[in-house]
């Protein structure tokens, strides 16, 4: 269901029902551009055309973030934007046109409360997981500081406190309050990964994928390490190696930040993230994709002049947000749950 979905924005010019759609080459003088970043400010119908006529197809809640994949449309005095909604993701069941609005669909990862759904969170005290968002309700269990896991619903707001779902990394999933939960991954460092090995491993690997990427970037991708090898149990950065380039030599910066990483002095700015991919590096539209895992098709990336291809598996993982990390270089993406990849 959801790829005919998908396939809807795939049809020629003109949406059913007269409403103009507008391709590549004006969307950037519009609200927003293809590929860019956005989330709801209210509950907000997403649906199978750019119309009020179109059916509903789902209604996401305020704070829901998504990837604009086509648009605008104009049709009822409303413009219309195509959106993946990160739900989409989790169960299938958000992706359409849904109207801008007065500011309904917004530019960014941000919105007014802590949290948006599906980012990686984790508890910052002993707190009751509870079956239902009330303080009555039935405790399936007690976080311990450090737990962390993926919100998957919520906000709601009861007895005072705003609940959000959380998936823990443990048994127990549940509704926490969320004054007890900050975002992103905080874990116990394994002090088996502090060696010089691992040190000079890790160094090739950010110097080999982001040389040229910002501080924050080479921090989110030699995470990305380190968090395959705490879902994996290994404490040797070369078990990881099959998943990147690690041909070049890094410089003294490099090594250090490395170092830096591995005792987790440098905090995790990838929340959580095990995947990535560089859409600058990517086939672009009409070149070759022989030997390229592009199995995700095409998609456009601001700051690229053309579309890229994807991998598979960055249309089924959970988008990681990295702030400061630019999508033309780097999109990171996290496995669901806490399985070994």
């Amino acid at each position: 269901m959801r790829d005919s979905r998908r396939d809807f924005l795939k049809k020629a010019g003109v949406a059913a029902g007269g409403a103009s759609v507008l391709g590549a080459s004006t969307a950037s003088a519009a609200t927003f551009q293809l590929g860019e970043v956005v989330h709801t400010t209210t509950a907000l119908n997403v649906r199978d055309g750019a119309g009020t006529g179109y059916t509903v197809l789902d209604t996401e809640p305020a704070g829901m973030r998504g990837t604009v994949k086509d648009g605008p449309a104009y049709a009822d005095g409303y413009e219309w934007w195509y959106v993946e909604f990160d739900d989409d993701r989790y169960d299938g069941t958000a992706t359409g046109w849904c109207a801008k609005g007065d500011g309904w669909l917004s530019s960014g990862k941000e919105w007014t409360t802590k949290f948006c759904r599906y980012d990686a969170v984790h508890a910052t005290e002993y707190a009751a997981i509870r079956d239902n968002p009330t303080t009555s309700a039935s405790k399936a269990g007690t976080t311990e500081p450090g737990d962390w896991g993926t919100l998957v619903a919520g906000p709601k707001w009861s007895d005072g406190y705003e609940w959000w779902k959380v998936d823990f990394h443990t048994d127990y999933d549940g509704w926490v309050a969320a004054k007890s939960l900050e975002e992103g991954m905080l874990y116990g460092c394994n002090s088996a990964w502090d060696n010089l090995d691992n040190q000079w491993a890790l160094a090739k690997v950010i110097m080999s994928e982001a040389s040229i990427g910002n501080t924050t970037e080479q921090r989110a991708v030699g995470y990305t390490v380190l968090n395959r090898m705490d879902r994996n149990g290994t404490t040797a950065v070369t078990d990881e190696w099959d998943a990147y380039a690690h041909n070049q030599d890094p410089t003294s910066e490099i090594h250090d930040l490395a170092g830096r990483i591995l005792t987790c002095s440098e905090p995790d700015p990838s929340c959580g993230a095990t995947h990535f991919y560089s859409p600058r590096s990517m086939p672009m539209e009409g070149e070759s994709t022989s030997g390229c895992a592009c199995g995700g098709g095409l998609e456009w990336t601001p700051g690229l002049d053309q579309r890229n291809y994807c991998p598979s598996w960055s249309e089924t993982l959970c988008r990681s947000y990295v702030v400061g990390a630019r999508q033309a270089y780097y999109k990171f993406y996290r496995s669901w749950g806490d399985g070994a990849i």
